[in-house]
């Protein structure tokens, strides 16, 4: 029982987060360090040498290559300015953030602590497993390109050839000075990866902790669902004051879900337009977007739990109870009508409705401008 009530809830997303720099340790939101505010500009330093290379090759190589080699430092590019945007918005929501995971134990007051600490470690196997499939996919995307360095010298460009571009790069880029010599291109190779790899990390545990988040807020809504339920087995009196039970259960879901919505809407406009950009270019998914998948059923579950307390309510035996009672189930009746939904930034509801639709229209509009060309 003392195990129970010292659990933390989401520990194995916390500690990831430490570990990368965006979770702060002790009490450094209240009381800043110079280390802490170091950790903060990590990032941007450790890509420049990258990302600001990438962005000029993008830029210099139109025209001049052929659209698979622009198309991939697209990705890359997209991909990088994605993590970037993700960071910024995190760190700009990040009190709110902290605030809104140390809610999750005040859900004790309504619901059992077995049942959370379960949905808790489902939440935290989850998200091991996609960060053991994104280790290992990211692991073979970095090694691809040294397969292939013999057919890429055999058809190495004449932009390559003048600026010194090496065959075997997980992205190319452009500096300004010749890299194809050693150990500068060992050095070159090996900050790719880690480029890649913290790209990955930082896009799956921001991610998969969104995800743990509504996995308790669905968690809860489907204990306010059996509770619901439960009214007709009641008497009268016990259903009066489960009924207003309920209707405290279902506002403080409410209000959760609402501070989701203000902590984490900037980021949801990453998911959906990071995953457009790459399969209207591409045609199909890198890894680091299929992170989107999860987020994307995760949010279905959430927007039909959400309507389905309402269904459950009017099911009761509700007309056979007293009149308080009646007006405390229209009550809930009438807050479920309108499903609580999460968004990005305003501009679109995110559901999987909404992604199957934006994905069909781009499905649309490539073989639209496939059978153009042909």
């Amino acid at each position: 029982m003392d195990e129970e009530e010292e659990y933390e809830f989401l520990q194995f997303h916390k500690i990831l987060l430490k570990w990368l720099g965006l979770w702060p340790r002790g009490n450094e939101l209240e009381h800043p360090t110079f280390l802490s505010k170091l950790r903060l500009i990590t990032f941007p330093i450790l890509f420049i040498p990258s990302s600001i290379p990438l962005v000029m090759d993008c830029i210099m190589m139109v025209g001049d290559e052929e659209l698979t080699t622009i198309i991939q430092a697209l990705i890359a590019l997209v991909c990088i300015v994605g993590e970037h945007y993700m960071v910024i918005c995190f760190l700009a929501n990040r009190n709110g953030t902290v605030k809104l995971v140390s809610r999750v134990k005040d859900f004790q007051k309504f619901s059992d602590l077995e049942g959370m600490i379960k949905t808790d470690k489902t939440a935290i196997l989850h998200a091991k497993i996609l960060l053991f499939y994104s280790t290992v996919g990211v692991v073979m995307y970095v090694s691809m390109p040294l397969l292939s360095i013999q057919h890429c010298e055999d058809n190495k460009t004449r932009s390559m050839r003048e600026w010194g571009i090496p065959c075997g790069l997980v992205s190319r880029v452009r500096q300004p000075f010749r890299f194809d010599y050693s150990p500068v291109y060992e050095l070159m190779y090996l900050h790719q990866i880690l480029l890649v790899s913290l790209v990955t990390w930082v896009i799956i545990m921001l991610t998969m902790l969104q995800c743990g988040v509504l996995s308790h807020a669905i968690h809860h809504l489907k204990k306010l669902r059996v509770l619901i339920l439960e009214l007709g087995t009641l008497d009268r009196s016990e259903m009066e004051k489960r009924a207003l039970f309920c209707i405290r259960y279902h506002i403080e879901i409410i209000e959760f879900c609402d501070n989701f919505n203000t902590v984490f809407s900037s980021q949801m406009l990453m998911h959906i337009s990071l995953t457009s950009f790459v399969i209207s270019i591409l045609g199909f998914q890198l890894l680091v977007v299929n992170t989107a998948d999860f987020i994307r059923f995760t949010l279905h579950l959430h927007s039909t739990s959400s309507t389905g307390v309402g269904s459950d309510a009017y099911t009761t035996d509700w007309y056979k109870g007293s009149v308080r009672l009646q007006n405390d189930m229209r009550m809930i009746i009438m807050r479920s009508q309108k499903p609580v939904t999460l968004n990005a930034m305003k501009l679109s509801h995110m559901s999987l409705t909404t992604f199957l639709s934006h994905e069909f229209s781009l499905l649309v509009l490539h073989t639209f401008k496939q059978s153009k060309i042909c």
